[in-house]
């Protein structure tokens, strides 16, 4: 509320002076603090219209010119310059840095759809160039090597193209993407989806008659159970995993007012209305005390008394002034709750304060001036006084700036209470904090780094370029002075494109896309087997066994050659299921089990690569059958696998090891023929 009043008190003369110290110059007179205000930057002398409330806001060491900021917008010319500079011809207006843009690449003369931000990153822009083109013939044979004939055009690589099974006989829509990378391309003959007449056979042996044609395995379907003749609507694949599919006969009947009713009554509460169900409250008198309570049944069920005022949860507004008298404190308005502020009068130091009743039961003083949480503005006002500001205005907060003056140097400066608390001067012209931008200028030409933008302050890179090397940099000005360097190349810290491209060929890799940074997944392919990976620059600079990057090759926990597991453990404390892949002789088993898993079961195979095509079925059944995705979170497996989990309580053991069962058979038999 305080901060509100200020704004609108402000002065014209203070709002200019602010506007001044974000480097800006206000063109018009000023209106609001939330208003735009038309102004020049003193920086590159172009026009914005930030608001006050805007500049206030922004650190110290930014600015408010949207120019000069570092996501400043992109003029179509710059745009241009820079599609041009990567040999490509926008053929089309500038829509904006995400929006696809039409140009031809000047190098094969295909038309292609790139955009700004995308370039800007370092990808190519021409999938036809980069070879990431999928030829509609060569596709098509892909689909009929499978046992897949297409019924329509190729309609690229990500999106489902109509097909015949051949095996089958039935209409599928996969994609040419997932078939490149190993899959049937059936969901029917891998088990992931079932048709009508299956799906109708399996409610019959259950004594359901379906009323209704099937719809998918997730939805209710309306059937009569033949046992009792009741309609029910089970879902599919809840009969499938043993349900009986009917409500009534499993026991699982609706609450009825009759029952409730006796319930409560039981339990000492008399109803007042009709019953609302089981989770809403329900208006009832407590017979031993004779109060009017709200409890839900479902509390009542599971043991709770159901009174809040016999249970002690409930305080007498009586009991709580009595509390707050004995500690000193006088209420001074009715009492709102145990969670909410009480304005009351701190009869120590005579001021008004607003604590709450729990803090005050749970041993707090009450008032924040005696306890020094809070801040007296007179006692602000001295402090300042003493380390030589003189405040210009109402004091706004601790963590707020308050225009003053120094008595120092005369300067108008706008220090923070907590941090003059904490032994700041206020003044950064007088403070050995503060770099004056000729003196960074020439410390940075001293490393032999020339800056391409003006000073941006000692707590951010300043764009520059290592005039030894040519590249372009961003150090902060702090290492540049104690290091008198700052080119991350020339240091080893970092590694050019065309660095790293040669340095993947030495590995015995041949890069599928642009360098994305030594950090992020790189998709390429392993020369020595052909395989497509995904590892990351650095863990290939670091890495020293033969065929390291490649999961095929390399000589890790996990081999695809040899035998290896496939296991299922569950964690009840956490609710998760997960499905896991280990080589045989591997110990990765135990480690989940030091972390509170149980094993359910494991299954030996004859090598890795059978596994671990078990575990990709699983997970996309588990995807496409139920929905289910990654439950844990990478903080809950301090021993890594957290991608490969799901919630329990959508899906049960025996259900997940009977797929694996399944998967296993299939490719066993596949193997014999």
């Amino acid at each position: 509320m305080q901060n509100k009043g200020m704004a609108k008190r402000i002065s014209e003369t203070e709002a200019v002076q602010i506007m001044r110290n974000g480097g800006l110059e206000p063109i018009v007179p000023f209106k609001t603090n939330d208003s735009p205000w038309q102004s020049k930057c003193l920086i590159c002398g172009l026009e914005s219209s930030p608001s006050l409330k805007s500049i206030k806001n922004k650190a110290s060491s930014r600015k408010g010119c949207r120019y000069c900021a570092p996501n400043a917008p992109i003029s179509p010319e710059q745009a241009r310059d820079l599609m041009m500079a990567a040999n490509l011809e926008p053929l089309e207006n500038f829509l904006g840095s995400a929006s696809k843009w039409k140009c031809k690449c000047l190098k094969c003369q295909s038309i292609v759809y790139p955009s700004y931000s995308s370039i800007k990153r370092g990808q190519g822009g021409c999938l036809n160039c980069a070879g990431l083109l999928v030829n509609p013939a060569e596709a098509e044979r892909l689909f009929i090597a499978n046992d897949l004939q297409p019924l329509v055009p190729y309609p690229g690589a990500g999106s489902p193209w109509r097909s015949i099974h051949k095996l089958c006989g039935r209409e599928v829509t996969p994609t040419y993407s997932n078939i490149r990378i190993g899959h049937s391309g059936c969901k029917y003959c891998i088990g992931n989806f079932v048709d009508g007449e299956k799906a109708k056979k399996v409610f019959l042996a259950n004594g359901l008659l379906p009323l209704e044609p099937y719809k998918n395995a997730l939805v209710g379907w309306k059937s009569i159970h033949q046992e009792c003749g009741r309609e029910v609507s089970p879902r599919y694949n809840t009969v499938q995993q043993g349900s009986s599919g009917c409500q009534y006969c499993a026991g699982n009947l609706p609450i009825s007012e009759e029952v409730a009713r006796n319930l409560f009554i039981e339990n000492g509460l008399i109803p007042q209305e009709k019953f609302p169900g089981t989770q809403k409250s329900w208006k009832s008198i407590h017979k031993k005390c004779g109060k009017l309570v709200f409890p839900q049944y479902s509390s009542i069920q599971q043991g709770g008394g159901g009174c809040k005022h016999c249970a002690g949860n409930f305080i007498e507004p009586v009991n709580a002034i009595e509390l707050f008298k004995s500690k000193g404190l006088d209420p001074i308005e009715s009492y709102p709750g145990s969670s909410k502020p009480w304005k009351s009068i701190h009869k120590d130091c005579g001021r008004v304060v607003s604590p709450i009743y729990s803090s005050v039961q749970q041993g707090q003083g009450g008032c924040g001036y005696c306890a020094g949480n809070v801040v007296d503005p007179k006692i602000a006002r001295l402090l300042f006084i003493e380390r030589g500001l003189v405040p210009q205005e109402v004091f706004p907060g601790a963590g707020l700036p308050w225009r003053s003056i120094h008595t120092q140097c005369g300067r108008e400066v706008f220090p923070m209470y907590k941090y003059i608390l904490d032994g700041s001067s206020g003044c950064r012209e007088c403070s050995v904090n503060y770099v004056n931008p000729e003196l960074a200028l020439e410390v940075f030409r001293s490393a032999d780094l020339e800056p391409l933008e003006p000073y941006p302050g000692a707590g951010r890179g300043w764009r520059s370029i290592h005039t030894v090397c040519g590249k372009e940099v961003t150090p902060h000005w702090g290492y540049v002075r104690k290091y008198k360097a700052g080119c991350k190349y020339c240091a080893g810290k970092a590694i050019t494109d065309n660095d790293a491209n040669a340095f993947l060929r030495i590995k015995g890799f041949e890069p599928q896309v642009p360098y994305p940074g030594s950090q992020s997944p790189w998709l390429m392919i392993h020369k020595k087997c052909g395989m497509t990976v995904s590892p990351r620059l650095n863990s290939l600079q670091y890495a020293l066994g033969d065929g390291s990057g490649c999961a095929k090759c390399a000589d890790s926990s996990f081999n695809f050659l040899e035998p290896a597991i496939i296991y299922l453990i569950t964690n009840s404390s956490l609710g998760a299921h997960k499905i896991g892949i280990s080589g045989a002789s591997k110990k990765r088993v135990e480690q989940h089990r030091r972390e509170g898993w149980e094993l359910y079961k494991t299954m030996l195979l004859n090598t890795g690569e059978q596994v671990y095509g078990i575990e990709q079925e699983i997970f996309e059944w588990l995807r496409d059958t139920f929905g289910l995705t990654t439950f844990l979170s990478k903080e809950q497996m301090p021993q890594g696998g957290y991608t490969e989990t799901v919630d329990a309580s959508e899906i049960d053991l025996p259900t997940i090891w009977a797929k694996v069962e399944e998967l296993s058979k299939k490719r066993k038999k596949m193997i014999k023929n």
